[in-house]
Parts: C-alpha cells; structure tokens; sequence
C-alpha cells in the first residue's frame, strides 16, 4: 500500500512534488474509503482521483510510478554500460536535462512492515539508493548506497539479517533489482521486491488478456459482471483461431511471432438474447467500445483486489459513462469486496463523479503547469473554512476555483479556423 510518493525532475515535472494517500484527519469522513494499515497506527485511502488539463501533467504522475517499478524490477537485467531507459529529466532547463531523477516512496508492504525506499539516478547510472523500515516507530537502515559506493562497499544497516547482503552489480542496477532477484538474499528485501509487482498500469489501450479467460470460472464471473451492467450479453465463449504461422512473414523472430499468436489466437463470442430469447453471437468487433474496454479491464480490476494490488488506471473514463466510472470506484471503496488493501489511482476529467458524497478531500488531486512546468497539489491543501468537506467540488473546479482546468484562447481558434478557409 502506498503512503507518499515523492519524486523530482521527472517528465514534466522539475521541482520536487508529493503524492500522498495518507489520511492525516478527517477520519469521520467516508470512513468506507481508507482502511487500518498498521494497527490504528497508520490510515490509508483506497482510491485517489488526478484531474488536470491536457498535457498537464497527470498521466506523467502516474509514469513515475512506473518508472520507478522498472528501476527495481527491470534494472537488474541492465548490461555494464546500458542506459537506464526511464531516464526522461525535465527537458525545458539545460541544468535538469544533466541531473538525476528522484524517487521516494513510502509503503506498507503485505508483511504490514512500513518502509521507505529512495532512489536517483542519471542515464548512465544509479547514483543514491536507500532502504528504510520503520521498527517500533523507529526510522531503521536496511542499506545506503552514496555516489561513490559499489557493492563492495554499500552500507548495510544491523536491521538486514538471514541472508546474502553483497550481490555484485553494475552501476546500472539499483541494489533492490539484483539482490530482490537473488534466492540468497534475506527475506526483507525479497518481499520488498516482491511489493513492486503488485503496481499494475492500465492505458487507454486494449490489454492483452492473454490465456487468463481460459478457466471456465473466470468467464464465468466476467460475463456476470458484464450482464449486470445492461450491455445486453448473456454469455461469453471462447475458440481457438486457425493456425496463424502461415501469414506470419518467415523473417519475422520467432519471440515476436509467438506473441502474436498468444495474442489473437482466442477469439471471443458475445451473446445476446433475441426477441424470442433465442441466443445469437456476435463478435467482439460488434459490440461498442465501452463493452470492450470494460471486458479488457475486468479481470485487471478483480485481480487487483483479489491480490491486493496497486491500479494506476489512465483516463478511467474513456468510452465509460459515468456510472461505469462511478461503479468503478465504488468497488475498490467497498469493504466486503476489497478486504486485502488494493488501492486504485487514477487520472480523469469526468467532473460528474467529482462529488464530496464520492469522495474525501484528499482523495482529490490537481495537476497544471506554470512557466511549462507541471505541479502536483491536492484538494486538501485549500483552506478548510472556505472549501469544506460538503463543497460542490465538481462545480467549484468547472468554475475554475481550483485551476488545472484548459486555457482557451477561443478567438485565436476562430483565426486558425479561418486561416485554413483562407489557404484553400
């Protein structure tokens, strides 16, 4: 579960910002939307909500994320003298485009252990990496690794016991992706490393469901969940599709065409009811794309909260009508379906669902840029006596009270429309 997420330099992002989902007060408020993480020491919300313009900044918010699960899971496997690819500073100021990014987060793992991992890095290198865990309200090292140390000489506090502590690596690898990976590692670092798999991305793109439909219980309950939210399906099946080896181009890689075929070779069957309740099939093609979309994501959100997982959803309301959205949330915020802690972040413009009777203040995010830099701030931050917990947030926002909303120069796309007339 996360509680902050810090991170600078990033994207769009230059100075420093904070992502919080901790609930600091107001704990009479929708109580159903945070949970006890560390025996009432520590209240977490499950769900936030990022709103901004276009090109703000909001889905970069959610990439940091992101970039930091790769530089644990995926820097391990660098080569000596590979880039780190998440490396994408602030590019509109020649100084940041040659300083590190960082990342800091805070979190409670499945263990109910509190930890803080921080990390910078540059292209070429990681250059500051640490691992914290809070004992008896105690700030602990597990280790520090500064700019100058390799893993001869990484500092390992007395709290990392049970294992292997120096796991050779390159520059290139952050210490948690080699030694997370490593079955002589201690336990503490494995489950850490472990904690970053539960971060799932979904984009606005299909999703690659892959064989996950192929148990007979899995479609089962997706196609219910289908059917209750009137798309008019019955059922749903599944077939194999005809061998594809043979319009695949011979120079294609076989890693590539094996994930092609993996890919296409279910085809799925919707069914609908006639007027004379008779069954008749019809192709995923055939049915709109908010049904498609909410197919792709279903099994992505049951698994989240099956596992206890992170969802960081992009535009949560693409080809969804608000209820959908709604439907969405309401889920996550509900206890007897999300009770192992999933939390969902997600970014949105649907102003419909921006309603104090959906949500608490600081589940409420804005992002929008100044001097073409993004910034990151909450709804909490406004001053309680004027923007209260019953506030109409949605109308305040579309009135332009909070900023992060578009600035429209109309006249100046009534010239270039004009311009275009002008041209012909």
């Amino acid at each position: 579960m996360i509680v902050d997420f810090s991170f600078s330099n990033f994207r769009s992002f230059q100075k420093e910002q904070l992502f919080s989902m901790n609930v600091e007060r107001g704990k009479g408020e929708h109580a159903e939307n945070f949970f006890d993480a560390v025996d009432g020491k520590l209240n977490l919300l499950k769900t936030a909500a990022i709103y901004g313009a276009n090109a703000s900044g909001k889905t970069n918010v959610l990439l940091a994320f992101m970039a930091l699960r790769w530089i644990v899971r995926e820097s391990g496997d660098l080569k000596e003298e590979q880039n780190l690819s998440p490396y994408e500073p602030f590019a509109l100021n020649p100084t940041n485009r040659k300083l590190p990014i960082r990342f800091e987060l805070e979190f409670v793992d499945r263990t109910s252990t509190r930890f803080v991992y921080a990390v910078a890095f540059t292209s070429e290198r990681i250059v500051e990496e640490s691992l914290f865990s809070f004992r008896s309200g105690q700030k602990a090292k597990i280790f520090l690794r500064g700019p100058e140390d390799d893993w001869k000489t990484i500092d390992f506090g007395s709290t990392y016991k049970g294992g292997a502590k120096r796991i050779p690596f390159f520059s290139n690898n952050s210490y948690l992706s080699k030694a997370g990976n490593n079955a002589a590692s201690a336990d503490v670092i494995r489950n850490v490393y472990r904690y970053f798999r539960s971060f799932n991305f979904l984009s606005q793109e299909k999703m690659f469901l892959g064989g996950y439909l192929k148990e007979k219980n899995r479609m089962d309950y997706i196609s219910k969940a289908l059917k209750s939210v009137d798309t008019g399906i019955e059922v749903i099946s599944t077939e194999e599709r005809a061998d594809f080896n043979s319009i695949l181009p011979d120079e294609l890689p076989e890693s590539l065409k094996r994930a092609f075929i993996e890919e296409h070779k279910t085809q799925y069957s919707f069914w609908h009811k006639d007027s004379d309740g008779e069954l008749v099939k019809f192709e995923e093609d055939d049915e709109s794309s908010g049904t498609r979309r909410l197919f792709n994501i279903l099994p992505i959100v049951i698994e989240t909260l099956k596992r206890g997982n992170i969802l960081f959803m992009d535009e949560i309301e693409t080809s969804f009508h608000p209820h959908i959205v709604d439907l969405i949330i309401r889920v996550f915020s509900d206890e007897t379906v999300n009770t192992r802690r999933a939390q969902l972040i997600f970014t949105t413009h649907d102003i419909s669902i921006l309603d104090p009777k959906v949500f608490r203040r600081d589940q409420v995010w804005f992002v929008e840029k100044r001097d073409n830099a993004s910034r990151l701030y909450s709804l909490d931050g406004y001053d309680k006596n004027k923007v209260r917990s019953g506030s109409p947030f949605g109308h305040w926002y579309d009135e332009g009270r909070f900023g992060a909303l578009p600035r429209i120069g109309y006249s100046e796309v009534v010239d270039a429309v004009k311009m275009a007339f002008e041209s012909d």
